[in-house]
């Protein structure tokens, strides 16, 4: 990660709890507690989730906000969902995930998804909020978390939800978006395959009598892999 990166984040972040600390006393706690409200409240602003516990109320704070806003709060989430998409080409590419069928792509990165928005995230909001929610409003506050909606009526309040919801609203989203690009671009790639199959076919099926060449062989290869095979194989069995 580059420079540059490394101090947008860090002024994103540090500018937002700035902000926070810079609010009418008595509204901002002290000691480890108040570096986790701060962080939350960075978070919050960044992700642009804005559950509306906490917000600036003085003028240097305010103005704090707006420069974090404006200026920092895309590129920083730019740069964490660039990080986030390095992580997981790594982890894929250990694993020869692209290698696989494309069904197994699929299944694999919907049942991954689905265990973090259906399973994990829901889980940990009830643990954290037993005694305060039902289901309906743990799995209503994970979603308007995921989808950066946030409205005031629920939000996490304790120490511990914080921490939790801080390192969740980061990237529990971006994993999500990260999802829906690679569900994406693979029908993307599926189609364009489809087509150049389709072009090349109509194109050949006007002359019957071509026979395959090492020319066209390659152009089948460059549009479509198995039938450059096939027609390689033809070629020297023919011969």
């Amino acid at each position: 990660m580059g420079v540059v990166r490394v101090v947008v984040l860090v002024l994103a972040f540090g500018i937002g709890m700035i902000a926070h600390f810079s609010q009418v006393k008595g509204s901002v706690k002290k000691g480890f507690r108040g570096f986790v409200q701060s962080l939350y409240f960075a978070v919050v602003t960044i992700t642009t989730v804005g559950y509306e516990d906490y917000f600036p109320n003085t003028s240097t704070s305010k103005w704090l906000m707006v420069l974090v806003s404006v200026v920092l709060a895309n590129p920083s989430m730019c740069i964490i969902d660039k990080i986030i998409g390095k992580l997981i080409s790594r982890i894929v590419s250990k694993s020869r995930f692209y290698q696989r069928p494309r069904q197994y792509q699929i299944g694999s990165m919907t049942f991954c998804t689905f265990i973090l928005v259906v399973i994990i995230g829901p889980a940990v909001i009830h643990l954290l909020e037993v005694k305060h929610m039902n289901y309906a409003e743990v799995y209503y506050l994970n979603a308007i978390s995921l989808m950066t909606v946030g409205y005031d009526d629920f939000a996490f309040k304790s120490t511990g939800r914080q921490i939790f919801a801080s390192f969740y609203l980061l990237f529990g989203p971006l994993l999500v978006v990260q999802y829906l690009e690679f569900v994406t671009n693979l029908r993307t790639t599926v189609t364009r395959r489809q087509g150049s199959y389709s072009s090349w076919s109509s194109s050949s099926s006007g002359s019957r009598d071509k026979k395959p060449t090492r020319s066209n062989t390659r152009c089948a290869v460059k549009s479509n892999g198995s039938i450059g095979k096939d027609w390689h194989h033809n070629d020297r069995h023919k011969n």
